[in-house]
């Protein structure tokens, strides 16, 4: 009796963690921050080559970053996990000349990756669905690749790399990119904040991310620092909020702008003393 009510509160919790996934991709914050940086649900990159592009520049370039470190033959199958709203998975498919399936907690991010595929004319090589991320709706050994941009810590660091080895084939490579990766000797309350401001499952450290992938049967485990190029981000937010203040005032109103300028401001200073950016490619033999 009691291991079916532990089996119960967990997936109780499970559904609940889920819910707050989609309550957090459906709030105001992120669906501006979506429309600021045109359908791209991630951060940007800047450096000294650019550094005056605006949001969506940005987010466009980051994606292109990601995608330079995929490496995977012609018509191979690739998987997003949590692809958004698919602009990273269509630029995938036609710099990659793939085959492309993307899964996101979110049905109207689905909807919108639909769309996308079909204006583009690639339905016939890309296509998404709503699915759970801990319990991939795909058969074992069935990717070449697979990407998680800025989703493993909503779906856990375990479970996300126990079931992309399971689909993935021998050879095939994991690609993450992620923005809420812990630096050493985090303060127990800004990791509760940056954890509930991301709605995050579990936070590590990099050092600790590399043993999941140990764990998980990864190897070769390659780790490229992005965090300085990404910081610029919620400064970039501030501006085009504030660009935008007269329609953000009109269409919700001017508590929400302001709270949405202390919020980037805040984050800005959480983020850059405790977190990092990272990609980390690794192989499963």
């Amino acid at each position: 009796m009691q291991n079916l009510e532990t089996n119960n509160s967990t997936t109780h919790d499970s559904i609940q963690h889920n819910d707050n996934i989609n309550a957090y991709y459906d709030s105001p914050a992120v669906l501006l921050f979506e429309e600021l940086a045109q359908q791209q649900i991630h951060l940007g990159y800047w450096d000294d080559k650019y550094p005056h592009i605006d949001l969506a520049q940005a987010a466009k370039r980051l994606t292109q970053i990601v995608i330079d470190q995929i490496d995977i033959p012609k018509d191979a199958n690739f998987l997003d996990i949590g692809c958004g709203c698919g602009l990273p998975a269509i630029e995938i498919v036609k710099q990659k000349d793939c085959f492309l399936e993307g899964i996101t907690i979110n049905s109207l991010q689905e909807e919108k990756a639909t769309t996308l595929a079909e204006v583009s004319g690639l339905s016939n090589r890309a296509s998404f669905c709503v699915g759970d991320a801990s319990a991939l709706p795909y058969a074992d050994y069935q990717f070449n690749g697979a990407l998680l941009l800025e989703s493993i810590h909503h779906i856990g660091h375990q479970e996300a790399l126990a079931e992309t080895w399971r689909v993935l084939k021998p050879g095939g490579t994991v690609l993450i990119a992620d923005g809420v990766v812990l630096k050493d000797e985090v303060d127990d309350a800004d990791k509760s904040m940056l954890a509930e401001t991301f709605v995050a499952k579990s936070l590590l450290t990099e050092s600790e991310i590399k043993v999941q992938l140990q764990q998980a049967g990864f190897t070769d485990i390659e780790v490229i620092d992005l965090t300085q190029a990404i910081q610029p981000t919620w400064s970039k937010l501030v501006e085009a909020t504030s660009l935008n203040k007269l329609a953000i005032i009109k269409d919700y109103d001017i508590a929400f702008f302001n709270m949405l300028l202390d919020f980037w401001d805040q984050m800005s200073l959480i983020w850059s003393q405790n977190a990092k950016y990272l990609i980390i490619k690794a192989n499963k033999v």
